[in-house]
Parts: C-alpha cells; sequence; structure tokens
C-alpha cells in the first residue's frame, strides 16, 4: 500500500505553540476516535492530569487551558491516549 505525503501530514499530531505558557492547541488526526485522555509526564514519570475530551469523528482540533494546574515549568510528554491510539510528544512548559 502506498501513502502519499498528503496523507502522511492529515496523520500527524500537532500541538502548538511549543514551549507553552497557560495554553496549547492540539489538533489530533482522524485516526483518535471517540474519548481521549491527555496528560503530562515529567522527567521523574511523574503523572498530572491535563484534560479528557470526546472527539467528533474525523480528527479534532482543541485549545487547552493549563493555568489552573499549577505546573512548574520544565520539559514533559505529554501523553495522548484514545482507545484506538496512543501518542508522546516532547513539550516545554514556561
Amino acid at each position: 500500500m502506498k501513502i502519499d505525503l498528503f496523507q502522511i501530514i492529515l496523520l500527524r499530531l500537532k500541538v502548538y505553540p511549543n514551549p507553552i505558557l497557560k495554553r496549547f492547541n492540539i489538533e489530533l488526526s482522524r485516526r483518535y476516535e471517540g474519548n481521549v485522555s491527555l496528560q503530562f509526564v515529567d522527567e521523574l514519570g511523574n503523572i498530572r492530569h491535563v484534560k479528557n475530551a470526546r472527539l467528533k469523528d474525523g480528527g479534532s482540533k482543541m485549545e487547552v487551558d493549563i493555568s489552573d494546574l499549577s505546573i512548574s515549568a520544565g520539559v514533559y510528554f505529554l501523553k495522548i491516549q484514545s482507545a484506538k491510539k496512543s501518542e508522546v510528544i516532547k513539550v516545554i512548559v514556561r
């Protein structure tokens, strides 16, 4: 099966801006469906729940506000998980 560049772009996860201040946007590909969980994992493995959301079919875009979570500045791994797909992306919180 051949996948062209356009299909690869549609399957990518996007988190911006990175570094994150108080909010960030996340674009989830159509591979994510149903309920999704967002978590920050620090370099020591500590997990901070960020958000649960219900996604529409065909991909979703959401704004996430972390200003009330009291997250310290540093490097984190953002774990995005649904029933069908799970990914981790490195982010910086300022």
